[in-house]
């Protein structure tokens, strides 16, 4: 499987607002589609984020190959291809229609934790949303 999307990037927060950082000390990130099909497997260590050049609270166009699964199920690789401008952004909505992302998750386990990202990242935003009113 592969796509395209254009994707919000946020920090992957854990329950009580606690960040994640990966194992070199860079803050995971979660990527939210905005507009095209993304897989469930959303999350990227910060080093990685690093390496696309994704930045946090900007949207991206990025897209990710499937690539060969391993004992945590299906695997992305993705590639960014920048920040786009506001006429690109309007072009990239129409091109690659309603946000969507495919569930890949291979197991109930898999599919309750990825259910628990989600709500948590809902109930973070619902948060971020009420502090700004």
């Amino acid at each position: 499987m592969e796509g395209l999307a254009l994707v919000s990037v946020d920090f992957l927060m854990r329950k009580g607002g606690e960040l994640k950082a990966d194992k070199n000390g860079k803050l995971s990130v979660i990527l939210t589609p905005i507009a095209g099909n993304l897989p469930s497997n959303r999350v990227l260590s910060g080093t990685i984020a690093e390496r696309l050049k994704l930045e946090v609270g900007k949207l991206a166009f990025v897209q990710f190959t499937e690539s060969e699964a391993n004992e945590y199920g299906r695997q992305f690789t993705f590639q960014s291809f920048g920040t786009p401008t506001m006429m690109e952004i309007i072009g990239l909505k129409k091109e690659l229609g309603a946000p969507n992302i495919i569930n890949v998750t291979s197991t109930p386990e898999g599919e309750d934790a990825f259910k628990k990202i989600v709500d948590e990242t809902v109930k973070e935003e619902a948060v971020k949303e009420e502090a700004n009113a």
